[in-house]
């Protein structure tokens, strides 16, 4: 993708391989600290690996599309892992677990995300979900309703990219090369488990992923009607997601609550973290 454009949209930059190039400029002091473990747990066809903070109340991470862990969350693991338990796994051909000779799907990330906090006999859990991670954490809220106490999602959609950002975003990923990518390339080398030859056919799945889910019998209006966890819905005042479609999520989840940040594009994990971790903090905290 033209540096250009993956400058000004930088909520497509973990979707295309550039997160930490400019989306985390603004902080290059921004280290996360190594986990206490790290593992693999082998759930359905992904062997999916996961790595765990601290101690506390669980606080299970939700990467952003095309990221990893450490990109999506690194102004938030140290600040958390104060008094939570997080778990922070990595789906399908992100980072250090490989991709399954299967599409791309939301609702399966959804599934063996399940799937994996059952293995680790995690109930009644917080959740923080990124871009992508916003969309499973909804679908998790949806079809688990056990597993999440409470939701914070930031810069998520409802559809696919036609009906949440601008055409001009479409069309990019639309003509998005990965052979013409040396950028992309270069880092998908340097931070995820398969082969750097792989990294074609993974930019095919994310491209079918991001044009066609979410669908709207994954997250229509009678899916986020299902959803009881207090729900605290994010978005940047120049985020590449329309506001009228973050709007529209906020007023279709019943228990939700809406937080618009200043001066913030995509990653406002990542460039407001001073203002959003302590509302985030508050909003774990509320009793029942």
């Amino acid at each position: 993708m033209p540096l250009r454009w993956r400058v000004q949209h930088a909520w497509l930059l973990p979707l295309a391989m550039s997160l930490p190039v400019a989306a985390y400029a603004q902080h290059p002091d921004s280290v996360p600290p190594p986990p206490r473990a790290a593992h693999y747990a082998q759930v359905g066809d992904v062997r999916m690996y996961y790595q765990l903070y601290g101690r506390g109340r669980p606080l299970l991470l939700l990467h952003g599309g095309g990221g990893t862990i450490d990109e999506s969350f690194r102004r938030q693991i140290a600040y958390f892992a104060r008094d939570h338990l997080l778990v922070a796994p990595e789906q399908q051909g992100h980072g250090h677990t490989r991709d399954a000779d299967v599409p791309l799907d939301y609702g399966a990330m959804a599934e063996t995300t399940a799937q994996l906090l059952a293995q680790l006999h995690v109930r009644n859990a917080d959740v923080l979900g990124w871009s992508d991670g916003g969309i499973v954490g909804l679908l998790l809220a949806a079809r688990y309703p056990d597993l999440v106490r409470r939701l914070v999602i930031t810069g998520a959609s409802t559809r696919p990219l036609a009906g949440a950002v601008d055409p001009a975003v479409v069309a990019e990923v639309e003509s998005w090369k990965p052979e013409a990518d040396s950028a992309g390339r270069a880092r998908y080398a340097r931070l995820f488990a398969d082969s750097v030859s792989h990294y074609p056919v993974f930019v095919a799945k994310l491209k079918e992923l991001w044009l066609n889910q979410p669908t709207e019998a994954q997250l229509g209006p009678a899916e986020l009607a299902k959803i009881e966890a207090p729900t605290l819905v994010i978005g940047g005042d120049h985020d590449v997601i329309r506001l009228d479609h973050t709007v529209e999520l906020f007023h279709a989840v019943k228990r939700a609550e809406l937080l618009i940040v200043p001066g913030s594009g995509h990653n406002t994990l990542g460039e407001h973290s001073e203002w959003v971790n302590p509302i985030i903090r508050a909003f774990f905290a509320r009793p029942p």
